[in-house]
């Protein structure tokens, strides 16, 4: 369990090298991309727009699909968007890969605290289980000791 959630989080942080780097150098060259700096504005913005429409429909794709296939969906979006920004297609491709990219950081996002969650379940179940384990070992060993405290007490 540890490991999906430790896979989950290297997706996104892998994923989140192509937007980081669009924050870097999208304001810096703006004009190279034939942007003005309004538009970069925009572009770097959408994402946080579209993460926040998007949030209760994911939750339900990812309960609908599970957690590994809309992590690998997500990781195939993300590497879309970001090799779209490297074609440098005007403004409304980067407009549209920036919204993908808004998706699959929500993808991401939400199965990665999935993955943690469940895990975390998992060790308090665990524990519960140990918990449980032990009462009911120390209600046999009682049980045990009072009836070898009967069998001895008849003589």
């Amino acid at each position: 369990m540890l490991k999906t959630v430790i896979g989950s989080s290297s997706i996104m942080s892998f994923a989140l090298f192509g937007d980081s780097l669009l924050y870097a150098i999208l304001p810096i060259y703006a004009e190279k991309f034939g942007l003005t700096f309004v538009m970069v504005g925009i572009l770097l913005s959408i994402n946080r727009f579209v993460r926040v429409l998007t949030y209760g429909i994911i939750n339900n794709l990812i309960n609908k699909f599970g957690k590994r296939n809309m992590c690998i969906l997500a990781a195939v979006l993300a590497t879309l968007s970001t090799a779209t920004y490297g074609l440098s297609l005007g403004f409304i491709s980067l407009f549209i890969a920036r919204i993908v990219w808004g998706i699959a950081y929500s993808i991401l996002v939400l199965s990665t605290l999935f993955y943690a969650v469940e895990y975390k379940k998992k060790q308090v179940q665990e524990l519960e289980l140990a918990k449980a384990f032990k009462d009911l070992a120390l209600y046999y060993l009682y049980l045990l000791v009072l009836g070898m405290c009967h069998m001895w007490g008849q003589k």
